[in-house]
């Protein structure tokens, strides 16, 4: 299978920050806050979620920085029908844990939408289990998030934990004698 050349690298040499202060979405301070608020996370989260968190830049202000930085088109995710080949192709695990949504499975090609960047070892492990060349997209992540709950089942992990709060929560409150 032949490789695709579209790796994500940066195209731009500005960073994030640097682009939403020229486009005047944040301020100075509002970055150093947000890099300060990075280095305190554990584990250690993207920029651009934790200027979502505190409310000083949209996804709309994320999605275009992004497409200037790695030179990605844009694919306005709810507004596209979404090909079953596409979401069977890549397994949920992998869905959930990169936030990705596969939409269009056209011959070798595989297009799948991304709201944040994405490591170039993942784009090819993915190529390697789907046998087909990626073709990336940036879209918004609520977006892609919303789409991932309606084509995938709920992460097991999540289901684990919900399951196990909940049997906690009987074992708390019903008498030993009962059980």
């Amino acid at each position: 299978m032949a490789k695709t050349n579209t790796y994500l690298r940066r195209k731009s040499s500005e960073y994030l920050g640097s682009l939403l202060i020229r486009n005047r979405i944040i301020d100075y301070t509002q970055l150093d806050k947000a890099i300060r608020t990075q280095n305190n996370t554990s584990p250690r989260k993207l920029l651009g979620e934790i200027m979502l968190e505190l409310g000083f830049a949209g996804e709309d202000d994320l999605t275009t920085a992004f497409m200037s930085q790695y030179h990605l088109p844009y694919i306005p995710l709810n507004r596209f029908q979404i090909h079953s080949e596409a979401v069977k192709l890549i397994p949920p695990e992998i869905i959930h844990e990169h936030t990705i949504m596969p939409f269009q499975k056209i011959g070798s090609i595989l297009s799948i939408a991304i709201g944040k960047p994405i490591d170039n070892g993942t784009i090819e492990k993915i190529e390697e289990m789907s046998g087909h060349v990626i073709q990336l997209f940036l879209s918004n992540l609520s977006e892609i998030k919303e789409n991932i709950s309606r084509y995938y089942l709920p992460n097991k992990e999540i289901i684990s934990k919900t399951v196990s709060s909940i049997n906690e929560y009987f074992d708390s409150i019903v008498p030993e004698s009962l059980s």
